[in-house]
């Protein structure tokens, strides 16, 4: 199916500079790490933490970094770092593992069952589905599309309700022993799920929302949905749009090889030993890159301090002689 000359002017796929400009953070936030109070620059902001927080460059590099003992940056031969990914990261394999896989499909059978309105297709996402979990981390991601939302509009109106309602039911099953709730977020309920006799737990995100694209979408409509995507400047539609994207992002991820779901695994491996513990002064995160709509550095008021622990763990000896480049460590200010 070809696009029209208007559909060729204005897609973000064929202009690259324009679809940068959209999705790349020009700058970090200007929120204040302690109170959010917002300023107009970055300076300003850092202004105010040292005089009002005394939250100066010596506490904040100190917050940052919390290298864990036995890091693997640690590690100087690819031999120590390829042992320790099949030994510490890559889940067992075995009759522990099928246990596992049969209980997460039993709860997500049960939350088909709670859920207050009818389901129209279920899509499962996480690192657990794409094959990224670690032995100890693991999430499962749960897109349920239903024919009760009438639009986007409509599905954002009565998204609460729904969530909530679906929460009280899961507390007052038979499996409420085995689910722990979580903060939930504007567009899911969260819960960790007590798997194989409490030997570990994995982390479930529930997502309700209208539907899209469909199974089976043509060609015609795919580009329609990422034309819609891209002229949206709603940030509540746009998680709500990239929810249809669940599919494509485990196919993506799926598809890769053993050495890049190992990367990514390393990656989370660092961030969870590599950085201090959050706090109200210190929550820099990094989020899933597969989905390319979802600005997450506009949201984040510390990646100057994911550059310093990116610098700090460079000067370790599984780096030797690595050098880093901007615009990855843009900050100079340590």
């Amino acid at each position: 199916m070809k696009r029209t000359t208007s559909e060729k002017s204005v897609c973000c796929w064929d202009m690259p500079q324009k679809r940068e400009a959209k999705f790349v953070a020009r700058e970090v936030s200007t929120s204040c790490r302690m109170c959010r109070r917002q300023f107009g620059t970055i300076h300003s902001r850092e202004h105010h933490e040292e005089q009002d927080h005394r939250f100066t460059a010596s506490k904040k590099a100190q917050m940052t970094t919390g290298f864990s003992p036995g890091n693997i940056l640690e590690y100087r031969t690819p031999q120590e770092l390829q042992a320790f990914v099949q030994e510490k990261l890559r889940p067992i394999s075995g009759p522990v593992s099928i246990a596992c896989a049969v209980e997460i499909e039993a709860i997500i059978n049960v939350i088909k069952e709670y859920f207050p309105l009818p389901i129209a297709r279920l899509i499962k996402g996480g690192s657990y589905i794409k094959g990224t979990d670690t032995q100890v981390w693991s999430d499962v991601d749960i897109v349920l599309f239903s024919e009760a939302f009438e639009n986007l509009d409509d599905c954002k109106k009565k998204l609460p309700e729904v969530i909530d309602d679906l929460g009280k039911r899961l507390k007052k099953s038979s499996w409420t022993s085995r689910i722990t709730m979580k903060k939930r977020t504007q567009f899911s309920l969260r819960f960790n799920f007590k798997c194989y006799k409490n030997l570990h737990s994995h982390s479930f995100d529930i997502m309700p929302c209208y539907e899209m694209l469909g199974p089976a979408p043509s060609t015609g409509l795919k580009w329609s949905f990422y034309h819609k995507l891209y002229l949206c400047h709603d940030a509540d539609k746009i998680q709500l749009y990239t929810m249809s994207l669940l599919p494509y992002q485990v196919e993506f991820i799926k598809e890769s090889t053993v050495q890049v779901k190992d990367l990514m695994r390393l990656v989370k491996y660092w961030f969870r030993t590599s950085f201090a513990m959050p706090t109200e002064q210190n929550r820099p995160f990094v989020l899933d890159p597969a989905n390319p709509t979802f600005n997450v550095c506009e949201n984040s008021n510390a990646w100057d301090e994911v550059a310093h622990a990116a610098r700090r763990s460079l000067l370790k000896p599984l780096f030797n002689g690595v050098s880093a480049k901007e615009p990855w460590l843009f900050t100079n200010s340590w």
